[in-house]
């Protein structure tokens, strides 16, 4: 008998169920479940060490265990503690749990509180649990006044992220540049703020929204700042409180033993151990009927709602705290309570004008030579009359140059037209101007400025250089481009002009192929020397043509234009629509912008009086109307200056956007 025919059937069997799966290892695959709705709820707090809310806080180590696996968000942007610290806290993910070592001393009967911003995520989805705060005091009280509002842009009322909102007990003016603040926050997406935990005190308002996070001003007119010009102080004021702890005024005069409760319960606070002896008989105490009838042994708790209540000792029954010696304690309030009354508290809701002032002294921020002939001088602000640029090493004839500036004119062109003096290499002036300085003094400063003029020789610009050079023209119209009736044709030069020769130009209108010339006037920018403005009245829906003869223009260097040509069509005037302004209740200077859709500027109007503004020849499309409050008549928006105590001048907007349509007129009323 062969051995298969000794092996029994069973045993061939088991060994092929066994054996099989080896030799075919990927026929099947595991797929896990797939489907159910995506995970959209942030962490939790599950437990901590200590406790949130803990008074008699000593150590420096915070654990917090939340209800998931976590991760840390742009940390060291998101997170704020206050009082803030000199070295900042180091934090360990492991897990659930989240490891804080503080790295610093706490000082004695303080309450802090970490704010997380939108640092803590989960791991997976990346879920944000908001403005998450753990709060422990030093002391035997947790401190629970808040101070809320919004930060905007004093430029355009726009809400402000990433400020931080700063609060100071050191009431001096100089403090927001040499000290850190006692509280900080940092505005949310909305602008909006709130510091929570605060004590009762006398403090002073500074925000700051700047490169670094030392919680300093330390670069003027680079940072933006905001304040308030009064003081914060606690008083009797609506929404004073924060409405899961609330400030809770005590008076005392008797105090009935308060038996030990763990920290968040009930009254945070142990009052000292009473004198056995002296204390009232329990069957002589008034009912809580009576007491509430009684408001000297009531208990005013201000918060976000007014609330009366009567604060019982716990575990015993009918035990009172009443009037006497003030004091503050932390007390969790339910919603059983109302009273639309006053709170003790600061104010709330305050709005904050972000701002940066203009640069403390002015200086020399760049000088430039690119040319033979141009001089550039770029200060750090705009530049008052009377500054100078005097020749050290040359004497010039009394012509020898053009002077242009910028619109905000803190950018001067000196444009040489001596040849002489072009041709030198080195240049030095003594520039002269007023520099401001902080405390109000005005004095001239004179810098030494060498310009110097190298003439590159590379291949490139030899060949140019022998070429004949060509006075280049700039149109402001596109070439088949459309011209607004209201404005005129811009023609922009390289360099300023010396003559123009109007023989040797021509503007005319194009109907049937016969061509009928119109008369024009070129007229030179009052800032800018080198822009000229085409003037003449334009024809509407009508096609034009402006063409000039080889040499019409001829600049300061003796460079010639060549043949121009321009081609560009009037729109007519059903194309455009008017915005009819009726103002009224003015009682000062106003500056009133028209804004386009991309945020430029596009007209402006000036009236100190109820008046009527007729904006025409509009464009369909959408249009904000914004109002400068100029209170110094200078007729520009001025930002505002800390230590002198300005404010940015105010800016208000139109409540709604204005859509305008072709041949259509909308009537609009603004009621200040």
């Amino acid at each position: 008998m062969s051995l298969l025919k000794k092996i029994p059937l069973a045993a061939i069997f088991l060994a092929a169920v066994l054996v099989l799966p080896l030799l075919f290892p990927r026929c099947a695959n595991i797929i896990p479940p797939t489907g159910g709705p995506r995970d959209t709820i942030p962490p939790e707090v599950v437990s901590s060490e200590p406790p949130n809310y803990s008074t008699r806080f000593t150590g420096t180590a915070i654990r917090i265990e939340f209800d998931e696996f976590i991760q840390l968000r742009n940390i060291n942007q998101q997170f704020i503690i206050t009082p803030p610290q000199k070295e900042r806290p180091e934090f360990r993910v492991r897990g659930r749990n989240l490891l804080i070592d503080l790295n610093s001393e706490l000082v004695p009967n303080t309450t802090y509180t970490l704010n997380f911003g939108e640092a803590i995520v989960d791991l997976n989805e990346g879920n944000v649990l908001t403005n998450f705060e753990f709060v422990f005091s030093t002391g035997d009280i947790i401190d629970s006044l808040y101070y809320s509002g919004i930060v905007i842009n004093a430029f355009d009322n726009e809400p402000m992220e990433g400020v931080i909102v700063m609060l100071y007990d050191n009431l001096h003016d100089s403090v927001p540049y040499r000290q850190m603040p006692l509280y900080a926050t940092r505005t949310g997406k909305d602008g909006r703020f709130r510091l929570n935990n605060l004590r009762t005190d006398t403090l002073k308002v500074f925000a700051l929204k700047g490169a670094g996070n030392n919680y300093l001003y330390n670069q003027p007119g680079e940072e933006a700042i905001a304040f308030h010009e009064d003081l914060l102080v606690p008083d009797f004021h609506p929404d004073a409180a924060r409405p899961d702890l609330i400030p809770d005024t005590l008076v005392f005069e008797e105090v009935l033993p308060v038996t030990e409760e763990p920290p968040g319960e009930g009254i945070t606070r142990q009052p000292e151990e009473p004198d056995m002896q002296q204390m009232p008989d329990m069957q002589q105490m008034p009912d809580m009927q009576q007491m509430s009838d009684m408001q000297q042994q009531t208990d005013t708790i201000a918060g976000a709602q007014q609330q009366t209540d009567t604060i019982v000792a716990p575990q015993q029954e009918g035990a009172a705290v009443h009037a006497g010696v003030h004091d503050v304690d932390t007390v969790p309030v339910t919603e059983d309570y109302y009273d639309p009354g006053p709170r003790f508290g600061f104010r709330t809701e305050d709005t904050l004008f972000l701002f940066k002032e203009e640069a403390g002294r002015q200086y020399i921020r760049r000088t430039e030579r690119p040319r033979q002939g141009k001089l550039f001088f770029v200060f750090n602000l705009p530049v008052t009359p009377g500054w100078s640029a005097e020749p050290l090493n040359f004497d010039p004839p009394a012509d020898w140059m053009m002077k242009e500036r910028n619109t905000r004119n803190d950018s001067i062109w000196l444009w040489i037209t001596d040849a002489e003096t072009r041709s030198r290499e080195s240049l030095r002036f003594a520039v002269s101007y007023r520099a401001d300085g902080p405390s109000d003094s005005i004095r001239t400063v004179t810098d030494t400025v060498t310009l110097n003029y190298v003439a590159r020789t590379t291949a490139r610009r030899q060949a140019a250089a022998a070429e004949e050079p060509v006075l280049e023209v700039t149109f402001g119209t596109a070439e088949r481009g459309n011209m607004e009736l209201n404005r005129n044709l811009r023609l922009s030069f390289p360099s300023p002009l010396e003559s123009f020769d109007y023989s040797l130009m021509d503007l005319a209108v194009i109907r049937d192929n016969d061509t009928v010339s119109r008369s024009f006037e070129l007229t030179e920018d009052s800032l800018r020397i080198r822009k000229f403005d085409l003037v003449t009245e334009w024809l509407e829906a009508e096609e034009y043509r402006f063409t000039a003869l080889p040499g019409a223009f001829e600049d300061i260097f003796g460079v010639l234009s060549d043949s121009l040509s321009l081609a560009f069509r009037t729109r007519a005037k059903d194309d455009y629509g008017s915005i009819v302004l009726n103002l009224s209740g003015v009682t000062g200077p106003l500056i009133i912008q028209l804004i386009n859709d991309r945020g430029r500027v596009i007209r402006e109007s000036y009236t100190s009086e109820d008046t009527t503004i007729t904006f025409d020849f509009l464009q369909p499309g959408q249009f904000r109307l914004k109002a400068i409050f100029d209170d110094n008549e200078n007729r520009k928006w001025d930002t505002g200056n800390y230590l002198k105590g300005i404010q940015p001048e105010k800016v208000l907007f139109f409540h709604t956007v204005i859509n305008t349509r072709a041949n259509w007129s909308i009537e609009e009323k603004w009621e200040f």
